[in-house]
Parts: structure tokens; C-alpha cells; sequence
């Protein structure tokens, strides 16, 4: 692997990184959103439900990080 093939592995994984710290913004940020709602006794079935989705969403997120890591421990 050349140095450029390191530096672009290293860089994707970067930016893997972000994407699930991005998650984790944006899953508190809909949490928040949910308890504000049952704080005012409204509906939150599609809070909810839009909330599992993030958290699909984010364990492939996760799942891909660790991918491009072990791939990343593979050519070390």
C-alpha cells in the first residue's frame, strides 16, 4: 500500500468517524424532541419511530466505521 492509499484509508475512516458522532447529535437532538413532547402531552408515535430509524441509521453507520478499521488493521 502506498502512502497515498494509507492517507486516503485513514481519511475515509475520518470521516466514518464523523458521521456517527453526527448521529449521536442529531439522536440526542430527536430524544429531547420526544421528551419535550411528552412534557406538553402530545403524540410522540412518529417521534418515535422516526428516533428507531436514526438508530438503524446509526448502527450501520457503526458497522461501516468498524469495517473500514479492520481494513485499515489489515494492511498495518
Amino acid at each position: 500500500m502506498t502512502v497515498l492509499d494509507t492517507h486516503m484509508r485513514n481519511l475515509r475512516l475520518q470521516h466514518a468517524e464523523q458521521h456517527v458522532q453526527r448521529a449521536d447529535q442529531i439522536i440526542r437532538g430527536q430524544r429531547q424532541r420526544i421528551e419535550q413532547l411528552e412534557k406538553e402531552g402530545r403524540e410522540t408515535a412518529d417521534a418515535r419511530h422516526t428516533l428507531a430509524i436514526m438508530e438503524r441509521m446509526r448502527r450501520e453507520l457503526i458497522e461501516h466505521r468498524d469495517r473500514l478499521a479492520m481494513e485499515m488493521a489489515e494492511y498495518v
